[in-house]
């Protein structure tokens, strides 16, 4: 992907993008696809934020919509889309952003990460505890590890807005979060 063609993308209308997504997404999904679109995104709108000193808004919107397709498609779990989204989210505290898509604000992205993970806290601790006490033993990762694994994934990247955080008990939770992984 070439930012002329991420550039047009963004001032495509919702039709032109699905268009687009049907036309060069992998018909069986792919995770690396989606990698590859959401990364050349996120190059260009954080090099265009250090240098301007302002946010590509159309940049951050179509990231925030292709992400949420990502999900829809299945070619991205919820949590690791939200990765992306603090990924977003750390390099909008950068500039001013007056026109953010609300997803990507401190307490809305915060918030949506963890109702993305895919474990409660107090599973993920038993998970992690279970998997840490027999990490020795020569077996298969069960779906549970998997579920783990994918919240782990994400979970430290909260950190990327905590201190922006207005809420004070959404900041706690939060701090809950970082404090078991």
């Amino acid at each position: 992907m070439t930012v002329v063609d991420y550039r047009a993308l963004c001032g495509m209308p919702e039709t032109g993008r699905v268009a687009w997504v049907e036309r060069e997404r992998p018909h069986s999904g792919s995770p690396q696809w989606a990698l590859s679109v959401i990364e050349s995104v996120e190059t260009h709108a954080s090099v265009s934020t250090r240098r301007a000193g302002g946010l590509d808004l159309p940049a951050f919107d179509f990231a925030v919509w292709f992400l949420q397709t990502s999900v829809r498609l299945g070619d991205l779990t919820p949590s690791y889309a939200a990765y992306w989204l603090l990924r977003f989210a750390a390099v909008a505290q950068r500039a001013p952003h007056h026109g953010l898509p609300d997803l990507l604000r401190p307490d809305r992205v915060a918030r949506h990460t963890i109702e993305s993970f895919p474990l409660t806290l107090e599973r993920y601790r038993e998970v992690s505890v279970k998997w840490a006490r027999e990490a020795d033993e020569d077996k298969p990762a069960d779906e549970e590890f998997r579920l783990m694994q994918d919240a782990s994934w994400t979970l430290p990247s909260l950190a990327w807005v905590r201190d922006a955080i207005v809420d004070p008990m959404l900041r706690d939770e939060v701090d809950t979060w970082l404090a078991a992984h």
